[in-house]
């Protein structure tokens, strides 16, 4: 039988079972009951089962997991991925928020809105449980940050062990065991893609030119910037420090080198002359290191993002010889910045 989830891979499609799991919670049929009663139990004994009380204190949950009656029911509200607020069988009334991310991470504070819209709403709750729920690949301080929040972070390792015991192993709908052969799938595939150091997925990128940076702090201005191509899939830069106020950076691309670039808006003719100019500088500064220069690519120097040079991935074994690419490649920015004086000098 086909599996719907490998059609309908987006967010909303799993904010949907998300929904259907929680419902579950107050369903007539005995089997699909304790499934979402194990589902509500599963969120909100996540992250060591912190919750906020009414004084927005962390606190550990000791409640009823079984819910009693949904006084706001499983689904959208004012936003939120999923929200839903129960009567638990004890008396206790909970709120539950999940914020669902695949390949996306939060923005636009989002996370502090929900937090205060749960908080100010006219719904009554002793707790509240905030949930950051991730099937996708997470970057390596994202957990961090979605905790600076207030949310309890659930990665896809998470949602499996939970797919493959207790009511969810045994249940017998379609829906859910299609779900966990697909999670199972995507934990798979995420794991083979961090093996492999596969550069399609963000937070390696953005991995790699963490740990550059590390290497070359001193030429670097900040932390890795990640954003996404028209075609929607992500790209990661490392601005590099000189006198001008335009930017020159490497950058990497799905499918691509690494490349070391530049944004300068203005004549395209003088953007391609500095390319010229300095293509043999870094071809030089990768030929110190052994490493193989990409050629045969449409770089377009006559544009405002030109490309000076790129750098092919290793094409094998890459769990053993990204390390010391890396290291190579920070040879690479040490040697190109010192033969064109990026601290003391204009770039032209």
């Amino acid at each position: 039988m086909p599996n719907i989830f490998r059609f309908a891979p987006s967010e909303l499609s799993q904010d949907a079972m998300f929904t259907w799991l929680a419902r579950c919670a107050t369903e007539g049929d005995a089997a699909l009951r304790r499934l979402g009663s194990a589902f509500v139990q599963f969120l909100l004994k996540a992250d060591g089962g912190k919750v906020f009380d009414r004084n927005d204190r962390s606190v550990p949950y000791a409640g009823s997991t079984v819910v009693s009656e949904f006084i706001y029911e499983p689904g959208k509200h004012r936003n939120m991925d999923v929200y839903f607020a129960a009567r638990m069988d004890d008396g206790n009334k909970v709120s539950v928020v999940i914020e669902d991310k695949i390949d996306t991470t939060k923005h636009s504070n989002q996370l502090r809105r929900y937090r205060e819209i749960v908080k100010n709403d006219n719904i009554e709750e002793d707790c509240t449980k905030l949930v950051y729920l991730k099937t996708g690949m997470p970057f390596d301080d994202e957990k961090d940050l979605v905790g600076s929040e207030g949310y309890s972070f659930v990665g896809i390792r998470d949602l499996e062990e939970f797919l493959v015991a207790g009511p969810a192993a045994s249940c017998a709908s379609d829906l859910v065991q299609q779900y966990r052969e697909r999670i199972i799938e995507k934990r798979q595939e995420l794991e083979m893609a961090e093996r492999e150091w596969n550069m399609a997925y963000g937070p390696m990128q953005h991995r790699f030119l963490s740990m550059l940076r590390e290497r070359v702090a001193s030429t670097t201005k900040s932390d890795p910037t990640i954003g996404t191509n028209r075609g929607g899939g992500p790209f990661t830069k490392l601005e590099i420090t000189h006198a001008e106020s335009w930017p020159l950076f490497w950058r990497i691309d799905p499918g691509r080198p690494l490349c070391l670039r530049f944004y300068r808006w203005g004549d395209k003719q003088d953007n391609a002359g500095l390319v010229a100019k300095y293509r043999p500088r870094f071809e030089n500064a990768v030929a110190k290191t052994g490493l193989e220069h990409a050629t045969g690519r449409r770089w377009k120097p006559k544009s405002y993002e030109p490309t000076i040079g790129g750098v092919e991935f290793p094409k094998e074994n890459r769990n053993q010889a990204m390390m010391p690419f890396l290291d190579a490649i920070a040879q690479v920015h040490s040697r190109f910045v010192e033969l064109i004086g990026l601290g003391s000098q204009s770039l032209d």
